[in-house]
């Protein structure tokens, strides 16, 4: 199992989320999206192996080039 996080601001964040939990078929098993911290959202990503979490990277990277995501 690979997990995939980003912070970032909210809209950004949220537009990864939608992208990747929206995404048919997604290669993420699980998205979530919260609160981080005052003004900090963070996203994770869950991917069953390397090539799908490498997937969600580019969803994240192509919908919200702002954030910096990491497997």
């Amino acid at each position: 199992m690979y997990q995939i996080s980003a912070k970032g601001a909210r809209a950004p964040v949220e537009a990864a989320w939608d992208a990747l939990a929206w995404a048919d078929p997604s290669p993420a098993g699980a998205v979530d999206c919260k609160e981080d911290g005052r003004g900090v959202w963070r996203l994770d990503a869950f991917a069953e192996d390397q090539e799908d979490a490498e997937a969600c990277l580019a969803i994240i990277e192509e919908t919200s080039p702002g954030l910096n995501p990491r497997i």
